[in-house]
Parts: structure tokens; C-alpha cells; sequence
């Protein structure tokens, strides 16, 4: 008897089954279409009626966002970039990263008083970047300096504030919680040797640094007080949209960006923001696709990010890949684990 084949010719296959497949591709770039188009209509929206409203009451306060989700409200306006991560300060670690330092923003700080730092959330009024993460480096940023200046020979400063300061959603106890840790996470960043400069960070910190929180719920709750480095952390998200509204509302719909940008970033998206919001629900997808691929920044391998004032960038191992990177840098470290 001959073998009977299980294989299946193309042209023979069911035309039930290929009808139902093509369906499903359809249907499915629809979805990921619609899904992608109603989070940055969300960003959009939120960049809209809350952030440009507030950025304009604070003319001379300089926008930094807080990667990488608060990097989608922040670039039409940021000067600078920032890295909190919401991790940090989750309830029952409060930590302070020794490896996240952000000094970039205390040179902002000196220079202009204040900044606004733009990040968002999914399902809470602040993210923790902002809840406890933020007034964690704060205010141990704060003692070190005093610490330096002791180190230093300096005289001690009147008047230096060096105490937690918290939004309203932290409770007295977990405060008490956090504030008795502080002394030990400054020590720490003594004994790290993590500030290389301690000499320039004690003479650009001519005031202590204060956090303050607004969301589109809620004002600040105090006046600034300019002897302070005010730092007001921008919660961009409503979790009120109002019902009238003629999409999907995602609140911090930039965070995991990776899960649904199709490989849109915040460059990008505001580079081609009318192109894309201005194009058909089912047609996103595709555009987006598009823009992505024919970016010459990305097809150059050079995405990257400044370290600070310096010369220096941070980037993936595709940035560093010759011979596009020689375009950009004169030398390339390589750094695995």
C-alpha cells in the first residue's frame, strides 16, 4: 500500500479555515490599532488639558521627564531627563539607589530655582516614583550635603531643612517608617563613594531641596518657598475622565510602552503627532509601522541618552554597533555583566 501524506498542498488547503485566518489578521490589526491609537489620543489629551495649562503657570520652571513613561508627556517641553524609578520606593523597600543619582537635576536646580518633573500613573494619584522614591533622594540628598561640608571643613548651615517631606497619600507611620532609615542610606552613599565630586555638588546646593505633588485632581497644597529647590512632581494622569470623551481613556497610558508603541517612541510620536492622531482608528498601526522603519535616527543605531552636562551617553548595544556609532561618538565602551 502507498503512504498516505498528512501534508496538505497550499492550494488545497480548507477555504474555510483560510477565510477564518485572514479574518483574524484583520481583526487583530484592528485591535492593536485601536489599542495604540487610544493611548496616545490618552496622552495627548492629558498633555493637552492638564500639562501645558500647568507648565504655562510656571513659566520659568524647566520640564524634565521621568523615564521612561513621563518621557511621553515631557518632550515637547523637557530640558532635561531624569530616572526614578517607581521600584525604589515601592512600600516595604524605600530605598535609595546608589546607581540612579540623578545630580543632573540639582544643576537645573541651581540654575533656575525650580523644576516641574512629569510622570504618570496607571491606577494611583501619584506614582511611587513620586510618592516615596522623589522625597526619599530628597531628603538624603539634603544630609549628605551637610555631611560634605563637615568633610570639607565648611561652616554648618543655618536653617538647612533636612526632614522627610511626603505627599498627603503617605500615612504618619509609613513616614516614621521611612525617616528611620534615612540615616543609614546616607551613610551609604558616604561610604560609596557614589558622588565622585562631593566639592561641586556642596557648592552648586545652595538651598535643600523640597518636593511638592499636583495632579489634575489636586493643587499644591502650599505656596513655594523660593529657599527651597522646589521640585514639583507633575502626575499627569486623571483617573476622572470625563464621559464625553470619544475614545478609550488610559490613565498613564505611556507606561510599558514596550507592550503596545510598536516600537514608537516619544521622538517620534510628537514628531508625527497630527500625521498619526489625524490618520484612521484601523490604519494606526500601519502608519506607525512605517514611521518607525523609515526613521533615520533608529536605522543609524544611535538611540542614546546624555549623561548629565557631560559628553557622555548611556545607549543599547545597537547604538554602539560600528559603523553607524562613528557617526556620533569618537570612542565606544562595551560594558556586560
Amino acid at each position: 500500500t502507498k503512504p498516505v501524506s498528512l501534508a496538505t498542498k497550499r492550494s488545497e488547503a480548507c477555504p474555510i479555515v483560510t477565510v477564518a485566518l485572514h479574518i483574524y489578521r484583520i481583526q487583530e490589526l484592528m485591535d492593536r490599532s485601536a489599542r495604540l491609537r487610544n493611548r496616545l489620543l490618552s496622552v495627548d489629551y492629558d498633555v493637552d488639558t492638564f500639562v501645558k495649562p500647568l507648565l504655562a503657570r510656571y513659566p520659568e520652571f524647566p520640564v524634565i521627564g521621568n523615564e521612561r513613561c513621563g518621557a511621553w508627556y515631557a518632550f515637547p517641553f523637557q530640558t532635561a531627563s531624569c530616572y526614578f524609578k517607581s521600584t525604589d520606593g515601592h512600600a516595604g523597600t524605600w530605598n535609595f539607589s546608589l546607581k540612579r543619582l540623578n545630580l543632573q537635576i540639582i544643576t537645573v536646580l541651581s540654575k533656575h530655582g525650580g523644576c516641574l518633573i512629569l510622570d504618570a500613573s496607571v491606577r494611583k494619584a501619584l506614582p511611587d516614583s513620586f510618592s516615596r522614591t522623589i522625597p526619599i533622594w530628597a531628603v538624603v540628598i539634603n544630609r549628605i550635603v551637610v555631611k560634605y561640608r563637615e568633610d570639607l571643613g565648611y561652616p554648618a548651615l543655618e536653617n538647612w531643612d533636612t526632614n522627610l517631606h511626603a505627599p498627603w497619600l503617605i500615612s504618619d507611620e509609613e513616614q516614621g517608617t521611612i525617616s528611620s532609615m534615612l540615616n543609614n542610606h546616607v551613610e551609604s552613599l558616604h561610604t560609596s563613594g557614589a558622588i565622585v565630586n562631593p566639592l561641586k555638588l556642596v557648592k552648586t546646593m545652595k538651598r535643600p531641596l523640597r518636593p511638592s505633588w499636583v495632579t489634575p485632581e489636586r493643587n499644591l497644597d502650599e505656596n513655594l518657598d523660593d529657599k527651597y529647590y522646589n521640585i514639583i512632581c507633575v502626575s499627569c494622569s486623571t483617573l476622572q475622565p470625563p464621559d464625553e470623551l470619544k475614545f478609550d481613556y488610559f490613565a498613564g497610558a505611556a507606561d510599558d510602552h514596550e507592550a503596545w508603541a510598536l516600537n514608537l517612541n516619544p521622538r517620534l510620536f510628537w514628531n508625527h503627532r497630527n500625521e498619526i492622531l489625524g490618520a484612521l482608528e484601523e490604519e494606526t498601526a500601519s502608519l506607525v509601522e512605517s514611521i518607525v522603519e523609515n526613521d533615520s535616527f533608529n536605522n543609524e543605531n544611535i538611540e542614546c541618552n546624555v549623561i548629565g552636562g557631560t559628553n557622555i551617553y548611556i545607549g543599547t548595544r545597537r547604538s554602539g554597533r560600528p559603523p553607524n556609532c562613528w557617526k556620533k561618538f569618537d570612542a565606544i565602551l562595551n560594558v556586560t555583566n
